[in-house]
């Protein structure tokens, strides 16, 4: 039986992306990194009515800030990416039943003017069964807990866009998922030693301590400059 999943591809501007040459920590004029989101109502014309509406809309998450863009128009302003997620799958629910009573049209979509972490120009795919939860956690603790997670992370970026290219990454049609590219990666790094062992076991089930909101990390850290990364890589 297929895995049911949620399909994510990704339609940034990869100029918006960090690099090596951008500095450690992005601020925009907010003071913090942000994520947009452009609200249209077809309705709800006046700036302060449209304030009341998004407030009943969205409790109870809140965005960090509202802007009036135009008549019936408005940017809100979150500080974490699950915010903004949260509140785009709540409009877009809400939207369709209002929809379907003839009630109320508007549009939610993503507006970000800011750099991105360099997550968001890969695509991913959201695995919609429990163990997902604790294979991202185990994944998550080899990529981020090591001294050399850096290269790990930015290996595995290159293996899934090699094995994409080349497809062997095609589970639709009998290959390999990006999660087993993953694992045989894992275990490469481990018998190279360029990581020490971690057992998949020391993960549970359902780990309730999971990470909801990850802290962002560099995809290669700051400390490692691009001739020395493409040097360790290239050992590897």
């Amino acid at each position: 039986a297929r895995v049911p999943i949620v399909k994510h591809v990704t339609h940034i501007d990869k100029a918006k992306i960090l690099n090596f040459n951008e500095k450690e920590n992005v601020l925009d004029d907010r003071g913090g990194r942000t994520i947009d989101l452009k609200y249209q109502s077809y309705e709800v014309l006046n700036f302060d009515d449209l304030l009341l509406w998004i407030d009943e809309e969205l409790d109870p998450e809140r965005p960090y800030m509202v802007s009036n863009i135009g008549e019936g128009e408005a940017t809100l302003t979150f500080r974490s990416q699950r915010e903004a997620l949260m509140t785009r799958v709540k409009m877009n629910e809400r939207n369709r039943r209002r929809y379907v009573q003839d009630l109320e049209s508007f549009t939610c979509t993503k507006h970000d003017d800011s750099f991105l972490p360099e997550a968001e120009c890969i695509d991913f795919d959201i695995c919609l069964r429990p163990f997902s939860i604790r294979n991202s956690e185990y994944l998550r603790k080899v990529y981020t807990n090591y001294e050399n997670s850096g290269l790990a992370r930015a290996g595995a970026v290159v293996l899934k866009e090699w094995s994409k290219l080349w497809g062997l990454n095609n589970s639709f049609r009998g290959y390999l998922t990006s999660y087993a590219i993953n694992i045989m990666w894992i275990y490469f790094l481990m018998r190279a030693k360029v990581i020490p062992y971690i057992s998949p076991y020391d993960t549970e089930d359902r780990p309730m301590d999971a990470h909801r909101t990850p802290t962002y990390l560099r995809l290669v850290p700051a400390a490692h400059t691009e001739k020395e990364t493409q040097r360790k890589m290239g050992i590897l």
